[in-house]
């Protein structure tokens, strides 16, 4: 996965989780799971997300509990700041005008 692809797939699923109210999936983005998880660690990491609304299980997978706050201040900045994406992005069936848009 190039660079850019990973930071708008985040951007994707920082902006489901907080304008949509929609937990998407791997197959959303026709990702592998292991990759969608990868992307989560990564957004806890960076402090984008809330690691006490997500659950990392031992089968690879997590468990997003979206009822809360899960998108941190940071993460809603991080949305903010791609405003040109925001211009473009509604919802996750955007996504590939969104991809193709940065190739």
């Amino acid at each position: 996965m190039k660079p850019l692809e990973k930071e708008i797939i985040e951007f994707s699923i920082l902006k489901e989780l907080s304008y949509n109210n929609y937990i998407p999936s791997a197959n959303d983005y026709g990702i592998s799971n292991d990759v969608f998880v990868s992307l989560f660690k990564h957004m806890v990491s960076m402090n984008l997300l809330d690691s006490r609304r997500l659950t990392f299980n031992i089968l690879g997978t997590v468990e997003i509990d979206n009822e809360y706050d899960l998108v941190t201040s940071l993460g809603n900045k991080y949305i903010q700041e791609h405003e040109g994406w925001n211009a473009i992005y509604n919802d996750i069936g955007d996504l590939d005008k969104l991809l193709r848009r940065n190739d």
